[in-house]
């Protein structure tokens, strides 16, 4: 799964999980806890390995509670938080100039507790799990005004058969449909 450098709330997210089936950020708390298999641990431990994480009673901008989300294969109980995401990503053309891109007011579920693990069990989950997502709010923020195009460009490598992910290529045509997300609106065919 392709990684990306972000911040939440200047908060530094080395190691973000790029996700474009759904629409919602999912951070972790420094406070997260798992109780996978009736052992009760630091998410930051096995099973679940968290690799970086907010701190929890430095976030501002706090909503409500929720409580069994699924993403990103876990079953999470935490809040609902908003602030703004920097993410940096690094030129292959020129890599000692990264671009950034700052989303301002986003959302992002901060998890405070893990109860399932069905994706990433024993595995690092880096720092959670950014949307590119074609309706996500991310991409609707790089989005040109003018041409409703999207300015932000992932390459993931030449996957004809989306299959797995519940995609379709369609061949040479105008419509680009990646993990179920339509981006023919929002990307430039040329």
């Amino acid at each position: 799964m392709a990684n990306i450098a972000a911040t939440f709330q200047g908060q530094s997210l080395p190691k973000m999980n790029l996700d474009n089936n759904v629409k919602q950020n999912l951070v972790f708390v420094d406070t997260c806890t798992q109780s996978l298999g009736g052992v009760a641990a630091p998410c930051s431990s096995s099973p679940t390995n968290v690799v970086s994480s907010v701190v929890d009673l430095t976030l501002s901008g706090v909503g409500v509670n929720f409580t069994g989300h699924e993403q990103a294969g876990f079953l999470a109980d935490g809040r609902k938080a908003t602030g703004d995401f920097v993410i940096t990503m690094e030129s292959q053309l020129d890599p000692s100039n990264p671009t950034t891109q700052t989303v301002s007011d986003t959302a992002a579920y901060t998890v405070q507790s893990v109860s399932e693990d069905v994706w990433h069990f024993d595995s690092g989950v880096q720092g959670g799990q950014m949307s590119v997502a074609g309706d996500s709010v991310f991409i609707a923020a790089t989005k040109d005004a003018d041409t409703n195009r999207s300015a932000f460009f992932l390459e993931t490598g030449p996957i004809v058969n989306q299959n797995f992910a519940g995609g379709e290529y369609p061949g040479t045509g105008p419509v680009s449909y990646i993990g179920g997300s339509d981006y023919s609106t929002i990307v430039d065919s040329a």
